[in-house]
């Protein structure tokens, strides 16, 4: 980044709609007070709305469906190691009890 511009906010998709708004309404402001016949202030807002609707929305959606799906996947994969982890502890108590019985059998069977 060059030494005379200072960062505002982070370039990321998030954060767009905070410079968006505030734009529009300054463009607004310019064709107030420009005199009539300079449209290139219109342009300008036509030309933001383009790129919201053509190339931000877009990637806001693929961003959005991104953190969906690694969340979705992550929940799945916790849900799946708490029931692997309560199955192994069932497998586990029922080997316990396997031997208990067998043991009290061998124990009868000496008698």
């Amino acid at each position: 980044m060059d030494q005379h511009h200072k960062l505002l906010i982070k370039p990321d998709t998030f954060n767009v709609t905070v410079l968006f708004q505030p734009t529009l309404v300054f463009l607004d402001r310019v064709v107030d007070v420009l005199p009539m016949g300079l449209e290139s202030a219109k342009a300008s807002s036509t030309v933001l709305e383009e790129f919201v609707l053509k190339v931000y929305l877009p990637q806001l959606e693929e961003k959005v469906l991104d953190l969906f799906h690694s969340t979705v996947s992550s929940a799945w994969l916790r849900f799946f190691i708490l029931w692997l982890l309560d199955v192994i502890g069932e497998g586990n108590q029922v080997q316990r009890r396997f031997c208990l019985i067998r043991s009290r059998l061998i124990c009868l069977m000496s008698l």
